[in-house]
């Protein structure tokens, strides 16, 4: 079973742009590959991270099942986070993010993956300029 889809993936980006949207989250990067995804985000003061986790992965666990006609737990115990330090270490992880599907062998150029920051398309998804503009 592979996120790398076009309906799997829209599940994955719509419960993450929901948090967006209620100002929960401000979204800098993020990649959906097919066994796993990256998201690289500002934290609001609403939510602590596993507070969002649980969120983002109990409605996309419920609509995953649903698309997938299967029942149970979706996604595995635990996450890995990363609390970047500087805008150093937020570009390295911009980079790290954006460029899986390259060294996954996917695709040639970041660009070219759908499922991820780096693609045109998604560019309303982020709150770069937002963060440029704070920062």
């Amino acid at each position: 079973m592979t996120l790398a889809r076009p309906e799997r993936a829209a599940i994955i980006l719509g419960a993450i742009d929901f948090l967006r949207r209620e100002e929960s989250l401000k979204l800098l990067a993020f990649c959906i590959m097919p066994d796993h995804w990256h998201m690289l985000f500002v934290l609001t003061v609403q939510y602590n991270v596993s507070d969002l986790m649980k969120r983002i992965r109990r409605f996309s666990a419920r609509e995953l099942n649903r698309l997938l006609d299967r029942s149970g737990p979706f996604w595995q115990e635990g996450f890995h986070d990363h609390c970047c330090r500087d805008d150093r270490d937020i570009e390295e992880h911009l980079t790290y993010i954006e460029l899986n599907p390259v060294r996954a062998g996917l695709i040639q150029a970041a660009i070219d993956w759908p499922f991820s920051s780096a693609h045109p398309a998604n560019a309303r998804l982020l709150d770069r300029q937002w963060y440029a503009e704070v920062h």
